[in-house]
């Protein structure tokens, strides 16, 4: 029967990766002792109940955001990420975000308010709506004064200018802010003027953003007739009222990118490859740094130490900046490749040639329609000149006369039309004059008289 032999590394980087696999991410509330901040900024300290207790790590630049006063026998709330401390094998949890205990209530009423919705169908991801991809009006839900709403109005008119932004100003803290914020929506919707909403408002505790987590504005984001984008927060805080959405972005200002257009897809993605390198390399500077505090706490010269992992982090730091130059550099000739493409790809080209082709048959129209009526005004002027040929009274001027019956007005063209002692009207070139007949005789004799 064969056996597989690991190493102690091996083996603890092998249940290391499996942790980190298997419980990406969790909630743990606890009492904090054994708190020590060594010189390097993190933080390390054991998180125990009254049966169980597992060491913690909250590193300096996650440390740094935090706004408790963490102490020894305070009661709080964690999210973590499950990993394992290699050198020595030590089962630990890695600090993304801590909570008062306070807080913790307010997560219980969280979570217990997430199920309740989830299971009547309000996240059903089957009955989100499309967001349009060319909104020409962008309805923005947030508080009037606050700076999420600078930063929406920044993006907006920086990556989609041609939109029409319509504010729509709601209490976003408080009591009242449920209310207004579900006023806020319904008036939208009356309105009848926009294609999406944008709703946001900047980071806070749980406690601060749980208007957004209560049920009539969870139920009223539902109901909404309009496709409802939410930044609510920063990164890592996640309400009812983003669940119930048909998109949730990460902060307002994400969130107003997600409403408009974007023809900087691939800058937007160049940001978001640097900066899953800029996290693996600092979850690697992490663990040096951990590494680093552990050894110091051992040895007997720490500052020869310091100074050698100091120099291993540089140089960890010059490679990762290194390549992230080259990645960078690498997206954006992509990018600008990409651009060149998409402009001679542009329908203006087309409209272009299209206007030059409209042009020149609009000028031969003109010239076809000046000779097409200089033709018919040559033709009408020959016609013109025959009908004066022919005309009457241009017989009469040449000495001619028009003889007619002067009661019923007949031209007399025979002389059987008359007889002895019949009046006729004589027209001449200039005036007319009645005569009586004395004498008829057929054509060809001259001998017929009038007077």
């Amino acid at each position: 029967m064969s056996r597989t032999i690991y190493s102690v590394s091996a083996f603890s980087r092998e249940v290391r990766n499996l942790l980190e696999s298997h419980y990406s991410e969790v909630w743990l509330e606890g009492e904090i002792s054994n708190l020590a901040t060594p010189a390097s900024g993190h933080a390390y300290f054991s998180l125990k109940d009254a049966n169980a207790q597992v060491r913690c790590a909250f590193f300096k630049n996650r440390l740094l955001r935090n706004r408790l006063n963490l102490q020894n026998g305070l009661a709080v709330v964690v999210h973590a990420q499950v990993s394992l401390y290699e050198s020595r094998g030590d089962f630990q949890l890695i600090i993304n975000q801590i909570e008062t205990a306070g807080e913790g209530e307010l997560r219980r009423r969280f979570e217990a308010l997430k199920r309740q919705l989830d299971s009547e169908g309000l996240f059903d991801p089957k009955l989100k709506k499309p967001i349009p991809k060319y909104p020409a009006n962008i309805a923005l839900v947030t508080s009037e004064t606050g700076a999420a709403l600078r930063d929406m109005l920044t993006t907006l008119h920086h990556q989609y200018p041609v939109a029409g932004l319509r504010l729509y100003p709601a209490i976003v803290q408080g009591s009242t802010a449920p209310a207004s914020l579900v006023k806020a929506l319904r008036l939208v919707q009356r309105d009848d003027h926009c294609d999406v909403i944008v709703m946001g408002r900047g980071g806070g505790t749980l406690e601060d953003l749980w208007a957004f987590n209560d049920e009539s504005v969870v139920r009223a984001i539902r109901q909404c007739r309009l496709p409802t984008i939410t930044g609510i927060g920063h990164q890592t805080d996640l309400t009812l009222s983003d669940l119930a959405a048909d998109q949730y972005a990460a902060t307002p200002t994400a969130a107003a990118a997600a409403a408009a257009p974007n023809g900087e897809q691939l800058a937007q993605l160049l940001i978001a490859i640097r900066q899953r390198i800029y996290r693996c390399g600092l979850r690697s500077l992490e663990y040096c740094a951990q590494r680093h505090d552990s050894l110091s706490a051992r040895v007997r010269h720490p500052s020869l130490v310091i100074k050698q992992h100091t120099q291993r982090l540089d140089a960890l730091h010059s490679r990762l900046s290194a390549a992230i130059v080259t990645h960078q550099r690498s997206l954006k000739f992509s990018l600008f490749s990409t651009i060149h493409r998409l402009e001679t790809c542009s329908p203006l080209i087309g409209i272009e040639h299209t206007q030059i082709k409209c042009n020149a048959l609009n000028r031969q129209l003109r010239y076809l329609g000046i000779q097409l009526t200089q033709k018919h005004r040559n033709h009408l002027q020959s016609l013109a000149n025959q009908l004066t040929t022919l005309s009457p009274r241009e017989t009469v001027a040449r000495g001619y006369a028009i003889v007619r019956d002067p009661v019923t007005g007949t031209v007399v063209t025979d002389a059987s039309q008359l007889h002895r002692g019949a009046r006729v009207q004589t027209e001449i070139s200039r005036g007319w004059f009645e005569a009586t007949v004395t004498e008829l005789q057929s054509t060809g004799t001259p001998d017929s008289s009038t007077e």
